[in-house]
C-alpha cells in the first residue's frame, strides 16, 4: 500500500462497495474515497475506457477495483451489476446511488423512462 491508503484506516476493510455513475466526478471522488478506506470497489458507468482509468489508478495506489459496464436505465444491466459484484468479491456490502439525470419529473411519479 502506498502512503494515499495508509493501512490504519481501513474502516470498510473487506467490505464491496458499488457506486453507480462512478466514471468521472463526484462518482469518481467517491469511489476513490472507499478504495481509500480499504473497500473493494465496483465501479459502473457507460464508457469502459473511464472506468477502467479508474480502476488502474486505484489499482496503482494499492486498492482493488473493477469496472462493470451498465447503463442504471436498463433493469438487465443492473441484475448483471450485482450478480457480476457477487461473483467477483462475494457479495455486496455498500450501495452509492451516484447515478442520475436531470428531470423536472417528481421522484414518485418518475417512470423507468423518465
Amino acid at each position: 500500500m502506498t502512503d494515499r491508503y495508509p493501512t490504519d484506516w481501513g474502516r470498510f476493510e473487506d467490505q464491496t462497495v458499488v457506486v453507480t455513475g462512478s466514471t468521472r466526478g463526484i462518482g469518481a471522488s467517491i469511489a476513490d474515497r472507499f478504495a481509500a478506506e480499504g473497500a473493494n470497489i465496483v465501479l459502473t458507468g457507460r464508457t469502459a475506457a473511464d472506468g477502467d482509468a479508474i480502476v488502474d489508478d486505484i489499482g496503482d495506489d494499492g486498492g482493488e477495483a473493477t469496472f462493470l459496464r451498465a447503463d442504471m436505465r436498463d433493469p438487465a444491466d443492473i441484475e448483471a451489476l450485482f450478480e457480476a459484484a457477487a461473483d467477483r468479491f462475494g457479495g455486496v456490502d455498500v450501495l452509492v446511488n451516484n447515478a442520475g439525470v436531470e428531470t423536472n419529473t417528481a421522484a414518485d411519479e418518475a417512470t423507468l423512462d423518465d
